[in-house]
């Protein structure tokens, strides 16, 4: 009875001490948990922190940029892209109508692809009113209608009158009265008003050929 009595008291001796070193288990356990849960949580804290300012100083840039382009000063620092464009070829001083108009609607290409169109167009129109206006009959008569019609089809806002008179003052005075003397006053003038009718007529061919080039190119 003895030893039996003592074998359950070393065994009661056991359970209490196994329930102490579980105990202190546990609460390491939970403790070791809790810091680590405090240690996660302090650096969540830090990550979400850093977030905040960062989008603090995103929010102050993107006011700055809101404000320069209020007050235009982004698009003064912009460089336009320099396109390499072609240059058309050479005129060859060809006295060709068709081969002028080919030339001129090339350099308005080459124009229109630099930006100078407008600039280039009135320059080539002034040189050629210029040059019309100083224009004279030297040789055959349709050598003469060559030449002015290779620099009217420079100028785009001819009116009839100056078509008529520009032509008609560039004759030589042999030219005009030519078959005339015997016809009266008004058929003379019916003569050249037939005259001035068909000029028009193809100056007006001309620049309804340059508005619709104009709109296609622009199309």
């Amino acid at each position: 009875m003895g030893d039996l009595k003592e074998k359950i008291d070393d065994v009661d001796d056991g359970l209490q001490t196994m329930q102490e070193q579980l105990r202190e288990f546990v609460w390491d356990t939970i403790g070791s948990s809790e810091n680590k849960l405090i240690e996660k949580d302090d650096a969540l804290e830090a990550m979400v922190a850093a977030l905040k300012e960062e989008i603090n100083e995103l929010k102050g840039k993107l006011k700055i940029f809101k404000a320069a382009i209020g007050n235009g000063m982004l698009a003064s620092k912009l460089k336009p892209q320099v396109m390499d464009v072609p240059k058309p070829k050479a005129f060859k001083g060809a006295r060709s109508v068709s081969e002028v108009d080919n030339f001129l609607w090339a350099m308005e290409q080459y124009f229109c692809m630099i930006n100078i169109e407008d600039d280039a167009t009135k320059y080539a129109e002034n040189e050629a009113r210029t040059k019309l206006q100083r224009l004279k009959q030297r040789g055959m008569v349709r050598e003469y209608v060559r030449e002015f019609s290779e620099l009217m089809l420079k100028i785009s806002d001819l009116s009839e009158n100056e078509v008529f008179f520009s032509f008609t003052d560039g004759l030589k005075p042999w030219t005009k009265f030519l078959n005339l003397p015997s016809l009266t006053r008004g058929a003379m003038v019916g003569t050249m008003r037939k005259m001035k009718r068909d000029i028009a007529i193809m100056a007006t061919v001309v620049v309804a050929t340059r508005i619709i080039r104009n709109h296609e190119i622009k199309s």
